[in-house]
């Protein structure tokens, strides 16, 4: 696997966590208001239930009720300002140059949150594709676009080296390079098998080589079609770091940015994986797929020759 400290999730319940985010979002930002009103509330049911005949029992149910309703509202005021917290803590590690740790991302986030676009590099991305096949369907079905950029098949020999490392055993080097084309054959047949290069001409799925070695592999949502974003629309970009002669991914550096709270980074890598698709080979049509995977066969069968 190819991509860098990704776990493996299914997109589950995408709108319960966008009604509990809403509600929090009202709580935040009305709790003084939602107070008052269901104060008076409590009262005037209170007072008219009783056709102002105010007994002890109604007053203790009315004051358990309101009772309940603050331990309600704390609990969720808990939660905020534990991710507040997470935020901050996250900005401080930004500070002082550390790099999180995010192997366990779960990207059903991710996908849950894209609204228009999805973005994913590497090398191969076999592991990717082999994984998340279906969540990527997901959102072509539904019309937003996918954007994926892997090696170019001119390049797997200098990526082979980053990745692999360069050895003075020249057979066991022909099996790293046969290897890393293989992960890229096999990312090209789970797009054909199970229809997502048939999007190619229907300008949903955008699939471009870069002839440039790979020293990092991006996830990221929403990044891509420059559109008029509201200020509290979230982005986030994961950033993988290729390092020589590391192939095991939970020990590869990453770090997972939004453009709130680590906004100046989140600016710098958007801009670098945007020249780096901008400067890269499209394949636009389904003859231009066809002849890709020709070349990649090609080149496996010659290097497994040698």
């Amino acid at each position: 696997m190819l991509l860098g400290g990704i776990k493996v999730y299914r997109i589950r319940n995408s709108k319960s966590e966008k009604i509990k985010q809403f509600l929090e979002d009202i709580i935040e930002n009305y709790n003084a208001y939602i107070q008052v009103i269901f104060f008076i509330l409590i009262i005037s049911v209170t007072l008219f239930g009783n056709s102002f005949n105010i007994d002890q029992q109604s007053v203790i149910v009315s004051l358990l009720t309101i009772v309940a309703m603050q331990f309600l509202v704390q609990g969720v005021k808990d939660s905020i300002a534990q991710k507040k917290l997470n935020n901050i803590m996250a900005i401080i590690n930004i500070e002082v140059g550390r790099l999180f740790r995010v192997d366990d991302l779960k990207l059903d986030r991710f996908f849950a949150k894209t609204k228009r676009d999805f973005f994913i590099s590497g090398i191969a991305l076999n592991g990717f594709f082999d994984k998340y096949k279906e969540s990527i369907t997901d959102l072509l079905k539904e019309g937003k676009k996918v954007y994926v950029l892997i090696a170019a098949p001119d390049v797997v020999e200098e990526n082979t080296k980053l990745y692999y490392g360069i050895t003075d055993n020249n057979l066991k080097y022909e099996e790293k390079i046969k290897d890393v084309l293989n992960k890229q054959r096999l990312t090209l047949n789970i797009l054909k098998m199970y229809g997502i290069s048939k999007y190619l001409e229907e300008e949903k799925f955008y699939l471009r080589i870069s002839n440039t070695v790979f020293s990092t592999s991006f996830v990221a949502y929403d990044i891509m079609n420059n559109v008029k974003k509201s200020k509290k629309e979230s982005q986030e970009i994961k950033a993988s770091f290729y390092q020589y002669s590391c192939t095991e991914p939970k020990y590869e550096p990453n770090i997972c940015i939004d453009n709130t709270f680590s906004r100046e980074w989140y600016s710098f890598f958007e801009k670098t994986l945007k020249m780096q698709w901008k400067d890269a080979e499209p394949v636009n049509t389904q003859e231009d797929f066809e002849k890709l995977c020709k070349m990649v066969d090609d080149l496996w069968k010659e290097h497994d020759e040698r």
